[in-house]
């Protein structure tokens, strides 16, 4: 039987900040993401991992990404990279992600990335240094092109797939996910020993040893692109705080679902947008004593 989530799981596994923490002992979270022509999915993920309480959030992107990042998110540190001509990451990142990933408690890795050689180049060097992934958006379609890159993540990671992204990352048409999610999930996280987001109107989180979580938290409000984007950067963001993959994926996806009900009664579930969800998660956070 299948965990149902509430509020009671964020209180549970969310803990208050500790009173003589500092910058250094809160995480550090890198963040992959953007291209110019997805240059806002950058925007919600950093904006997301924020207000989760981690130290420093760092986004390493293209400069047109960073420059709207930065003027939004000044609090973030950013590393301004090589594009290509179509305005992706360029290959050539990959060199500093070793030293990037010195400091780093955890990444968030394909929001808005999109898909070529050179991000898929990424990727791989993501995969291969990074201890805590996140893995959401272009990263899992580039792995559907290549799944022999899921053995080189560290387990358990954190992959964020919505249907059509599950579909493409197991052959198994969108149909029949949507008549067993839960198995799916379950059998996708004990074959590769990580933690899966399933998200749907319905969200399923399974852990490495198949065991479900299931939430219904959230609404229609949040069918628009750019609400997992929010999402991938709640969980990176608690990853990179020292929580575990099953706990941050709980923790944010409980959280993010409170936030878009909230928002909802405020501004409607049609006219909502994702980007008004990260007002909401302040006031959650607040509302339960955070």
């Amino acid at each position: 039987m299948n965990t149902i989530l509430n509020e009671k799981n964020l209180v549970e596994r969310l803990k208050k900040l500790e009173k003589n923490s500092n910058k250094g002992t809160n995480g550090t979270l890198t963040v992959l993401a953007g291209s110019e022509k997805f240059r806002g999915a950058a925007d919600l993920a950093v904006g997301a991992a924020l207000r989760t309480g981690v130290g420093i959030v760092r986004l390493v992107s293209v400069e047109k990404v960073v420059s709207l990042v930065a003027a939004r998110h000044p609090s973030a540190i950013f590393f301004p990279v090589n594009s290509t001509s179509d305005g992706m990451i360029c290959a050539d990142t990959k060199k500093i992600i070793p030293e990037t990933a010195k400091k780093t408690t955890a990444f968030l890795v394909g929001p808005g990335l999109g898909q070529s050689t050179d991000t898929a180049a990424i990727v791989s060097v993501v995969a291969q240094i990074s201890e805590k992934t996140v893995i959401d958006a272009d990263a899992i379609n580039l792995i559907s092109k290549n799944k022999e890159l899921l053995n080189n993540f560290k387990k358990p990671f954190v992959i964020t797939p919505h249907v059509g992204e599950m579909s493409r990352l197991t052959g198994i048409c969108v149909t029949d996910i949507k008549k067993s999610p839960e198995e799916i999930a379950s059998g996708f996280s004990k074959e590769n020993k990580c933690i899966t987001v399933l998200k749907d109107h319905i969200t399923f989180i399974s852990n490495e040893n198949g065991d479900v979580y299931e939430s219904r938290l959230g609404n229609e409000g949040l069918a628009k692109g750019g609400s997992g984007d929010v999402l991938s950067g709640l969980i990176s963001g608690f990853f990179a705080c020292g929580y575990s993959g099953e706990d941050a994926a709980i923790i944010g996806t409980v959280l993010h679902g409170l936030a878009a009900d909230k928002c909802a009664k405020e501004k409607g579930r049609r006219a909502m947008l994702p980007n008004d969800l990260e007002e909401y998660i302040i006031k959650t956070l607040f509302e339960f004593g955070y």
